[in-house]
């Protein structure tokens, strides 16, 4: 029996474990990427770019091992930062990066 009990989130994970659990990650991230590139190649196709607004965001960061963590349950930098792209045709700012934080709890009231 490979299951974990939900109170053993503290438990070392085995060699196998830790490779699985990476692989899946990996896995679900490249799933959300062959998505989203579906979308991206239909806004190209239907020629949106020019009146739509895209953002792309996550709730939450991930732990993938680092300080021997796993999943979102702290408050270190991997678990509290996420991406945050915004694409607007009018945008002064395409293709910049900006540096200081961000809250997307003011994503909403911006859009």
């Amino acid at each position: 029996n490979r299951s974990i009990g939900l109170g053993d989130i503290n438990m070392a994970f085995t060699n196998e474990m830790r490779d699985e659990l990476l692989m899946s990650y990996c896995g679900g991230v490249t799933f959300a990427d062959k998505q989203l590139g579906k979308v991206l190649d239909v806004m190209d196709k239907l020629d949106l770019w020019q009146n739509t607004t895209v953002v792309l965001t996550a709730d939450h960061g991930m732990h993938m091992g680092e300080k021997g963590i796993w999943e979102k349950w702290t408050l270190f930098d991997e678990s509290t930062r996420v991406p945050l792209l915004i694409s607007h045709p009018k945008s002064p700012f395409q293709g910049q990066h900006y540096k200081d934080p961000v809250e997307l709890i003011d994503v909403f009231a911006t859009l």
